[in-house]
């Protein structure tokens, strides 16, 4: 029998802080903060929507049930195979999976590979189903941190057959190129971003407070223009405040002239968000700007008995 734990304190955010501004991205089958904390459950209510996603005691996604102007359940299967662990997602009851993702991991349980692979409607008079699909790899450095990942599309996008599930080089393209690079403390320090043989260049500069949390986060972007790397077209900012167990982080993104000065803020976003008490998870989350609110979520949780 789970107990149930309905978390009261008000939480004020945009948008997903962790997700949008923290540049390092995690494909992890595993949320570690859930196995750790035994949660088996997350209720998210929005306005009339209602999603409860479920987890098992590896913090791994099992179940999702989304109630709003229509219903739509959803199951997670696994299957684990040597260093490849397979997630399988089916929807309202049918057994053809909808989504497949394979996870390759090393011999020290990092993660290298990602691939995930979806159906979409058929359009052809048969009505086989069409696979679509992306994969990542990733590498790191002798202390074991990334160093660099790699973004593949699939460049035949349509397939009437479950499709390979392995990194073949004729089936897919480099679409992005990351590297990552540390400070003497082992913090993130910045990223950089490549797109489309480096005709896009996007940079991430990490900065930190006394408690080693982010600070301050820039977004510089250029574009590749004759052969040159041209003036930057935009930077964006994320500043970050913390008072006692509540986080807000400001958004702001700025237009640049031909010589690389500020001309306007094109976009800006406040956040507002209050962990709750130890187990340091959100109760609620708003979206909007300094002037008006315009999404809510609130959060519980049900928890796995210790």
């Amino acid at each position: 029998m789970s107990r149930i734990t309905i978390l009261t304190v008000l939480i004020f955010s945009t948008f997903s802080a962790s997700a949008q501004v923290l540049p390092l991205e995690d494909f992890s089958p595993y949320n570690e903060q859930f196995r750790r904390l035994k949660v088996e459950s997350v209720i998210d209510s929005a306005g009339s929507s209602v999603t409860r996603t479920f987890y098992d005691k590896l913090g791994r996604i099992i179940k999702k049930e989304e109630h709003g102007e229509s219903t739509s359940i959803q199951h997670f299967h696994y299957q684990q195979r040597g260093d490849t662990l397979f997630r399988m997602r089916t929807s309202n009851g049918s057994k053809q999976p909808e989504e497949i993702v394979r996870y390759v991991f090393n011999k020290g349980k990092r993660l290298v590979e990602w691939y995930e692979f979806y159906m979409e409607q058929p359009d052809k008079p048969d009505g086989l189903p069409n696979w679509s699909g992306s994969a990542r790899r990733f590498f790191y450095d002798d202390n074991g941190r990334l160093a660099t990942r790699l973004d593949y599309s699939w460049i035949d996008v349509k397939l009437s057959r479950m499709p390979d599930l392995h990194l073949h080089p004729a089936l897919w393209e480099l679409k992005y190129l990351y590297r990552y690079t540390y400070d003497a403390k082992g913090k993130l320090k910045a990223r950089w971003e490549h797109l489309n043989r480096y005709t896009y260049h996007e940079r991430d500069s990490v900065w930190y407070d006394r408690q080693n949390r982010p600070e301050t986060i820039v977004r510089r972007i250029d574009h590749l223009i004759l052969g040159e790397w041209g003036i930057m077209d935009y930077i964006a900012k994320w500043e970050i405040k913390y008072w006692g167990n509540e986080k807000m982080t400001t958004y702001s993104q700025h237009h640049l002239n031909p010589t690389g000065q500020f001309i306007e803020i094109d976009y800006t976003k406040v956040v507002k968000e209050e962990l709750s008490g130890p187990h340091g998870l959100p109760s609620r989350k708003t979206e909007g700007s300094t002037k008006k609110i315009t999404w809510t979520n609130q959060y519980r949780y049900t928890f796995y008995p210790r």
